[in-house]
């Protein structure tokens, strides 16, 4: 007799959680019914129906999504990209203290200080030895001047780069930032395993190359971690800049 009544008061349960919408509480309910080997009611015998078939399709997706993967790396193989190292990016990971905060948006508070103290010494070096050929010969006008065309940049407006100093004023406040970006966007593409081993990079209004840059310091990252030789790179520029002296082309092998 209380058999019955545990029976009659899970199987009232039931239709109550199904009539709330509640399938997941009702699912763990129907498990306790099948569990008493009692027989199901008709509206019971399709709701079994339906989770079967639920299952079925959780199954096929699960396969679907396995299929999708082999297929992605059989792909990425055939086009002989990099495969991420663990331990590499991990540590560009730790290093440079990326956090997720949203969707699509990274918080990045640290860096890579071995790769980017060295690029930062010789960065110095070189502005030290362009500021001091100036330093006779109105320094202060043209630094002004320099600083005056760039910031527009702020606004959206393109400077002219008339000042002769424009390119070393770039390097000084805009250059370190933009190459820790591009850093960070190859390192995710070499996550995600679409970083060529042997590629050519056509790069538009490449300025002082902060592309480039990016890239060599990611392969330098690399190259230190694992100790294995950097991929061959081809890298085609074409500078769309004003600047005389940022006009060039380099092939780089």
């Amino acid at each position: 007799m209380i058999e019955a009544l545990v029976r009659w008061y899970r199987s009232q349960q039931l239709r109550w959680l199904l009539m709330r919408g509640n399938r997941r509480d009702a699912a763990k309910q129907f498990k306790k019914i099948r569990g008493s080997k009692t027989s199901l009611s008709w509206w019971e015998r399709l709701f079994e129906d339906w989770l079967t078939l639920q299952q079925q399709s959780l199954d096929s997706q699960q396969q679907l999504t396995a299929l999708r993967r082999q297929v992605r790396q059989l792909q990425q193989a055939q086009r002989n990209t990099l495969v991420p190292d663990a331990e590499i990016s991990r540590f560009v990971t730790d290093a440079f203290a990326l956090q997720d905060i949203d969707t699509g948006m990274i918080q990045c508070t640290g860096i890579d200080r071995e790769v980017f103290e060295q690029l930062e010494r010789q960065l110095a070096d070189y502005l030290t030895s362009e500021f001091e050929r100036y330093r006779t010969n109105g320094l202060e006008d043209k630094l002004e001047e320099a600083i005056e065309d760039l910031e527009g940049l702020k606004k959206g407006i393109d400077p002219s780069y008339s000042s002769v100093l424009s390119p070393q004023i770039y390097f000084l406040k805009y250059f370190l930032e933009n190459v820790y970006s591009l850093y960070l966007a190859w390192f995710f593409v070499y996550k995600n395993q679409h970083l060529p081993t042997d590629f050519k990079l056509l790069d538009i209004a490449a300025g002082p190359g902060t592309t480039l840059f990016g890239l060599s310091l990611l392969l330098q990252r690399l190259t230190r971690s694992s100790g294995s030789t950097p991929p061959p790179v081809r890298i085609s520029y074409a500078s769309l800049e004003k600047q005389e002296m940022l006009q060039y082309r380099v092939r780089v092998t």
